[in-house]
C-alpha cells in the first residue's frame, strides 16, 4: 500500500489549481437539511472532512427546480440563505487548503424511485410504463437556464467550481440512453451530450474560465446496474468526443473502480475516458470499503447529525486501508486515473486519509 499512497500523496494541478495530493472526498449526503434548510452543522461535518483530501466535492444539490430532487434531505444552492451557508462551509475548506466542487443535479428518472414518484421528468416520456408527453424545447432550455443559475450561485457561494451531476439515472444522465431519450430534436440520442455542451459553454461564460466545471458520469444507473453507456468501445469513444472540450475533469463514477468501459471490454472505464478526452480523471467506486455500506447509511447519517465532528469509528468495521492496493498502483501507473475519491470511509471516518499510512493491506 506505501507504494500508492506515497504516489497520491504527492500535489497536483487542475488548471490553475495546485492541490496537496491526489485525494477527494466524493459527494456524500451529510443528512443536515430540515425543510430545505440546510442546517450549521454541515459547516462543522465539512470542516472535520476537509483536512486530508485536496479536493471536497459537496452532493447531490438540487438545482432550483420542482422535480429536481429526490429525497428531503438534499441541499440547495438558490437562496440567500443556502449561499451564506455554502460560504461558511467554503471557509472552512478553503482555510484547510483544500478546493471545493458543488455537485450539481436534477434527479430524473431516479426519482421514480423515492417518494417523490408521481412527479418525475426524462427527456423523452415519463420512463416505466408511465406514457406522458415529450416535453417541449422550451421546458428543456428552462432546466438548463437552472444549472447555469446554479453554477453561478456556486461561484457566490465559494465553490472553487462545480461538478456536473450526468450519471446514476439522472435528469442529465437519462439524455444518454435511449429508452428515455427517444427525442428527434437537437437533444436527442445521437446528440445527448448537445445538452451538457450547452450547460458547460454558458457557466464557463457566465462565471469566467478559471472556475473549475467538472462532469460526473457514469455507465450504469440506480435502477440499472448492469447499463453501459455505449454497447462497443468505439461508440463509446465516439460519444464521449461530443462533450465540451471546455470541461476541466471527469469524475468517473462505477460501482466498482476496477469497472470496464463497456461490457466486453478489457479497459477501465476511467482509463478509456481519460485516454479519449485527454482530460484529467477521478476514480471512485469501492476504494476504501469492501462493501457499500448501504444498509448503514441512514444510521451513519443520523449519528453525524448529532455529532459532525465525530469519527464513526463502530461503523468502520476495519482498519483504513486500499482494497487491492496493488492493482490501485498498477492502474495508477497504467495512467487509468489521475484522482482517487472516496466517501463511506471519510462519511465514517473523518481521518480515513491520514490513518492509511502504517496500516496493513486486506
Amino acid at each position: 500500500m506505501n507504494e500508492i499512497l506515497n504516489k497520491l500523496l504527492h500535489d497536483y494541478n487542475i488548471g490553475n489549481r495546485q492541490l496537496r495530493n491526489h485525494f477527494v472526498m466524493a459527494p456524500v449526503p451529510s443528512g443536515m437539511v430540515e425543510n430545505k434548510i440546510i442546517q450549521n452543522s454541515i459547516v462543522d461535518f465539512y470542516d472535520s472532512r476537509s483536512k486530508d483530501p485536496s479536493l471536497v466535492i459537496i452532493g447531490a444539490i438540487n438545482v432550483d427546480s420542482d422535480t429536481a430532487t429526490n429525497h428531503a434531505k438534499i441541499p440547495y444552492i438558490r437562496s440567500n440563505q443556502d449561499i451564506q451557508t455554502w460560504l461558511m462551509v467554503n471557509q472552512k475548506i478553503h482555510n484547510n487548503g483544500a478546493v471545493s466542487l458543488a455537485e450539481i443535479w436534477h434527479s430524473g428518472s431516479s426519482r421514480a424511485f423515492s417518494d417523490y414518484s408521481d412527479t418525475y421528468i426524462t427527456p423523452t416520456k415519463r420512463h416505466f410504463g408511465h406514457n406522458d408527453h415529450e416535453m417541449d424545447i422550451a421546458y428543456i432550455q428552462k432546466i438548463i437556464d437552472k444549472f447555469v443559475l446554479a453554477g453561478q450561485k456556486a461561484k457566490l457561494s465559494g465553490f472553487d467550481g462545480v461538478d456536473i451531476h450526468a450519471a446514476h439515472g439522472s435528469f442529465l444522465h437519462d439524455f444518454f440512453f435511449r429508452d428515455t431519450n427517444q427525442r428527434s430534436d437537437k437533444y436527442g440520442y445521437d446528440t445527448g451530450t448537445t445538452i451538457i455542451n450547452e450547460i458547460v459553454d454558458r457557466i464557463k461564460n457566465e462565471v469566467g474560465d478559471d472556475f473549475i466545471v467538472g462532469i460526473r458520469i457514469s455507465n450504469y444507473r440506480m435502477y440499472d446496474l448492469k447499463s453501459h453507456l455505449r454497447s462497443t468501445e468505439q461508440e463509446l469513444s465516439d460519444f464521449l468526443n461530443t462533450f465540451s472540450n471546455r470541461i476541466d475533469i471527469f469524475d468517473v463514477s462505477n460501482l466498482h473502480w476496477r469497472d470496464t468501459a463497456t461490457e466486453n471490454s478489457k479497459i477501465l472505464f476511467s482509463k478509456f475516458v481519460k485516454h479519449v478526452t485527454g482530460k484529467p480523471v477521478i476514480t471512485v467506486g469501492q476504494i476504501g470499503f469492501g462493501n457499500n455500506f448501504y444498509q448503514d447509511l441512514p444510521i451513519i447519517l443520523k449519528k453525524i447529525s448529532d455529532d459532525p465532528n465525530q469519527s464513526l469509528l463502530d461503523m468502520q468495521h476495519e482498519k483504513s486501508h486500499f482494497n487491492n492496493s496493488n492493482y490501485l498502483y498498477q492502474d495508477y501507473l497504467n495512467e487509468s486515473f489521475d484522482m482517487v475519491a472516496v466517501g463511506r470511509p471519510l462519511l465514517v471516518n473523518p481521518h480515513w486519509i491520514s490513518e492509511l499510512e502504517g496500516n496493513s493491506d486486506k
